[in-house]
């Protein structure tokens, strides 16, 4: 699970900024909201949903942009080819100090029971710094320092001074998995692979040749069917075909539907082509029910920009619902995302540390990227989330 992510000198990120899913001692005033997180230990209690709001060009989809460089990083730092020119490091620009100083990635996580925190520097093309710490039982002790191409290692993480000098300025140790063979490595590294999706705002096609092989399977195709019905979308079957289109290189995705006489007698089906005479809004759920159904399954974590564009606000309730409950969210799955859509924004469905907010703060004549959390504001269990967001009470709105 996602404990917390940190991100500084990076594209609208001045300073350090860190969005915590961490619970906080905060009043309740429904006691739903209790099944809104997940009890790790008694020290340590983790949300299953939040959401981000902020007014354009506040540095919403910048937190997210920050969270994929890092993963894309870890997973791709190996190559010999500088990673930079395909994911290049973006410093915050808007300060002649900062443009010439390293950006910083962190990030902790919680990998069967064990918390990890992980994160590195870069500059330019450059790695400056690598650390990796973990807690075993109750003190945070390191595994991992790094200065340039100094290594530091601690037990039991093992010393690897053979290995060290492959690594080169570009590449992060941690990329290294499949050579240095170091489980707490692979571990991190698995994590960011298989359990760490992010979804951008324009949504690509997530039906690709995986779906097309999972669609094989019909208990698979079932839980897509089911998930989809929720919303009654009048989906009756999906059909995908084994190939891609060759003139769109497209899956082929046909939506069935059943159609009806004039007493409202089924007398047959009728194939509708997903991209062609599919709206967008169900375009998008069938391809975020391929990736929530998974979620779910298997206990990811899950970014999405923009969850909300062509969506229903009801629909879009339901999802986040999925989350909470623990009979649809077993594994404890996460969901991370970005909205406009204030009906979301109640008590009746998040707590107040679920609730984050971006703004363009001006200090010193620089505009820079403010997150904080709704928590951080003393408010009454009575208060109207949505109103007052509107009227400017708690930041992150554009007038």
């Amino acid at each position: 699970m996602l404990i917390e992510f940190s991100v500084g000198n990076y594209l609208s990120f001045q300073d350090i900024v860190t969005f915590s899913l961490v619970t906080a001692k905060i009043p309740l005033p429904h006691k739903k909201l209790r099944n809104n997180r997940v009890k790790i230990d008694d020290q340590l209690s983790l949300l299953k949903t939040a959401i981000i709001y902020g007014e354009n060009g506040s540095g919403k989809t910048n937190l997210i942009k920050a969270l994929n460089l890092m993963t894309h990083w870890v997973l791709n730092s190996v190559q010999d080819t500088a990673i930079n020119s395909i994911f290049p490091i973006q410093p915050f620009r808007l300060n002649s100090k900062t443009i010439n100083q390293p950006s910083r990635f962190e990030i902790v996580i919680l990998i069967e029971k064990i918390i990890y925190r992980y994160g590195f520097e870069i500059y330019s093309e450059e790695v400056i710094a690598e650390w990796l710490y973990y807690v075993p039982e109750h003190q945070e002790v390191p595994l991992l320092k790094r200065e340039l191409n100094q290594f530091e290692f601690f037990p039991p993480f093992p010393t690897i001074p053979e290995l060290t000098p492959q690594i080169k300025p570009h590449n992060l140790l941690l990329s290294f998995t499949d050579q240095f063979h170091i489980e707490i490595m692979q571990e991190i590294w698995k994590w960011f692979h298989h359990n760490l999706k992010i979804i951008p705002s324009f949504f690509p096609n997530l039906i690709n040749a995986k779906t097309i092989k999972s669609w094989e399977n019909t208990q698979y195709q079932d839980q897509i069917i089911q998930f989809l019905k929720r919303f009654n979308l009048g989906i009756d079957a999906i059909e995908i075909e084994p190939f891609l289109d060759q003139k769109t290189n497209q899956p082929v995705v046909k939506i069935i539907r059943s159609s009806y006489d004039q007493q409202r007698q089924q007398t047959s089906s009728q194939t509708f082509d997903l991209y062609q005479e599919e709206s967008l809004g169900t375009q998008k759920l069938l391809q975020l029910a391929i990736i929530l159904v998974e979620a779910l399954n298997s206990g990811q974590v899950i970014w999405i920009d923009s969850l909300d564009l062509n969506l229903h606000p009801l629909i879009t309730k339901t999802i986040i619902e999925l989350f909470h409950q623990r009979e649809t969210n077993p594994q404890n799955a996460q969901l991370i995302f970005t909205a406009y859509d204030t009906s979301l924004l109640t008590p009746k469905l998040f707590r107040r540390d679920q609730i984050w907010f971006t703004t363009r703060d001006i200090k010193n004549q620089i505009s820079q990227t403010e997150l904080y959390a709704l928590a951080e504001f003393k408010i009454k269990n009575d208060s109207s989330y949505d109103q007052d967001y509107l009227l400017g009470k708690y930041g992150g709105i554009p007038l």
